[in-house]
């Protein structure tokens, strides 16, 4: 069985179209709380795994994975016929982005979007290539950069603003989110 796994602070509702749009025919589970990358220590999205009925990782991929992509594709088959199983070692993650990145979720649950993205501001000035944190701070400014379609030449924009200009200045939180 193939299962997908889609990390969203928004949840699963933010994901469905996603989902629906590539066809998919498996489940899709939503990590809306980060539990995947507390876990492993990963930074970037879109990853996968392929962990077969008996909990044995056949492949994994942290990082640009696109199921639409060929290479993707015939990895992830060849993973599902079985192939040699290996291991990913836990991360102690401890205090870190990722726990952080939980807290800003139960902020932006509880209608204290402003709250969630100053503490996720707090974590890319630490950690300025965490990308799971930063493309929720944009989700959350930005949705209209995110739906239909992803804007990629946006993102490749905006993250050089953010060199130029710090990542608060160049992501202003609008007044009506509340306060900080």
């Amino acid at each position: 069985m193939f299962l997908s796994i889609a990390m969203d602070a928004q949840g699963p509702q933010a994901a469905r179209p996603w989902h629906q749009r590539a066809g998919a025919t498996f489940p899709t589970v939503v990590d809306q709380g980060g539990s995947l990358a507390q876990r492993w220590g990963f930074k970037a999205i879109p990853n996968a795994w392929v962990i077969d009925e008996t909990g044995v990782l056949r492949y994994q991929k942290l990082g640009g994975f696109h199921i639409g992509r060929r290479e993707d594709q015939e990895a992830v088959l060849a993973a599902l016929a079985l192939g040699p199983a290996t291991s990913v070692p836990a991360v102690d993650a401890g205090q870190t982005g990722a726990s952080r990145f939980e807290e800003g979720v139960r902020l932006l649950h509880q209608g204290q979007t402003a709250a969630a993205l100053e503490l996720w501001f707090q974590v890319l000035e630490e950690d300025a290539e965490n990308w799971i944190i930063r493309k929720q701070v944009w989700q959350a400014l930005y949705p209209d950069r995110f739906e239909p379609v992803v804007d990629y030449a946006w993102q490749r924009e905006q993250r050089a603003r953010e060199d130029t200009l710090g990542i608060r200045p160049a992501n202003p939180i609008p007044a009506q989110l509340g306060p900080r």
